[in-house]
């Protein structure tokens, strides 16, 4: 099993790495929150953060691969959810990223033409959110993640200044929060947390990320901790789709939500 088979694994930590384990553990805590501790809102707030962290590496990423992984952890949660009695839609965020894989590239060509193309891009990204959101998790405020994550990329070559990137940043983090805000019925105190937090991951992923590759120091070959940071990074999706497909049923079968096996429901509150 990948798990326990480390003989392959190199002996350096990457950027991806250290940033996607941050990302599992605290999609890992919000699930537990949905699933099994619904009235813990903490844990749901925490869980909010690691959003930014997904789409801003599918829009950094230049692979905008469509492997049949990607295709069969949809299936598999779909799957689940119906063995579960939850909704089919939104579907996961898998396909969601799915869909910001198959337009950024084009999408980002057609809203960088001039400064109207990109407001009349933004005004897209508002405007097809409630339609996209009952369809993909996280719908079109993925993809402003995302393209956050395709300028920094780029930064050196579009020669952003720093001011534009901030408004942007402020921009995305704020449409997330509102969204997240209005689905969760976050009151003042925690939609602060999740924009304060948000913004700064945002930031900091935006200003520093792209070191690829950082060399294994002793402190991350402590008990394993190098090994942790690399399965985490390196089997984020196998994690994902496994945990899920089992916090489903489980939920199913023993948490606090109410929950019937079999029961087919195409949208949430069907």
């Amino acid at each position: 099993m990948f798990l326990t088979d480390r003989s392959h694994l190199p002996d350096t930590v990457t950027s991806y790495d250290v940033w996607k384990t941050l990302a599992v553990l605290l999609m890992i805590i919000d699930h537990i929150g949905a699933y099994f501790l619904p009235d813990e809102q903490g844990l749901r707030i925490l869980g909010r953060l690691c959003v930014p962290i997904w789409f801003f590496l599918v829009g950094y990423a230049q692979s905008r691969d469509l492997s049949w992984r990607l295709w069969g952890g949809v299936a598999i949660l779909s799957i689940s959810n119906y063995i579960g009695g939850q909704p089919i839609f939104p579907l996961t965020i898998l396909a969601t990223i799915i869909f910001i894989r198959l337009i950024l590239d084009r999408f980002m060509v057609m809203s960088m033409r001039s400064p109207k193309d990109m407001f009349m891009a933004c005004g897209v990204i508002l405007l097809l959110f409630l339609p996209s959101n009952a369809l993909l998790e996280y719908g079109t405020s993925g993809l402003a993640f995302a393209v956050i994550g395709y300028l920094a990329r780029q930064k050196d070559t579009l020669q952003i200044s720093k001011e534009s990137a901030c408004m942007l940043l402020f921009a995305a983090v704020a449409f997330f929060v509102v969204t997240q805000a209005y689905g969760f019925g976050f009151a003042y105190i925690p939609s602060l947390v999740v924009f304060m937090g948000s913004g700064v991951y945002l930031a900091m992923l935006y200003f520093t990320f792209g070191f690829e590759k950082t060399p294994a120091s002793n402190l991350l070959n402590i008990s394993g901790v190098r090994q942790f940071l690399q399965i985490c990074g390196r089997y984020t999706l196998e994690i994902y789709v496994l945990h899920l497909a089992i916090f489903k049923i489980m939920a199913t079968a023993f948490g606090p939500l109410e929950l019937y096996w079999f029961e087919f429901r195409l949208f949430v509150g069907s």
